[in-house]
């Protein structure tokens, strides 16, 4: 890894982490679920970018399947951190909505991260699809009304 890499996943990491945190300084805010969700796959995406740089080159060797667990787990729980019904009681504790957006960020770079130490091109197209859920659910559920 060069260091321009490393000085790239630097400000990738900090833009995401200050958008994170965004919670803190504008406080409650209300935003349409589909604009939430749009803000979330940034999140991700700004994580998943960081974790790319910060992964071995393409020519490193395969290592442990142990960092399947980051690719599959990962956007699992990011799924999970966008759950629509959740939003009311995150919304009403920005310190909860923040570290909430920051492990958005998070889950974004352990899965870019991880996949590409599983095996180059894994998290390439992990994060992508992570985000891509994002924006997915921003149009899909929770937007619905009820019947």
């Amino acid at each position: 890894m060069n260091r321009g890499n490393r000085w790239a996943a630097a400000v990738a990491g900090a833009a995401t982490v200050a958008a994170a945190l965004s919670p803190l300084v504008l406080g409650r805010e209300e935003t349409p679920i589909a604009t939430h969700h749009v803000y979330h796959a940034f999140m991700l995406a700004g994580g998943a970018i960081a974790g790319l740089l910060l992964a071995p080159s393409a020519g490193a060797a395969r290592e442990s399947p142990a960092w399947m667990l980051a690719v599959v787990g990962a956007p699992l729980l990011a799924m999970l951190l966008m759950w629509p019904s959740e939003y009311g009681a995150l919304d009403a504790r920005p310190l909860f909505h923040a570290a909430a957006h920051v492990g958005l960020a998070i889950l974004g770079f352990l899965v870019a991260y991880g996949g590409q130490r599983y095996s180059p091109g894994i998290g390439k197209v992990m994060g992508a699809l992570t985000v891509l859920i994002a924006f997915v659910a921003a149009f899909g559920y929770g937007i619905a009304p009820p019947r």
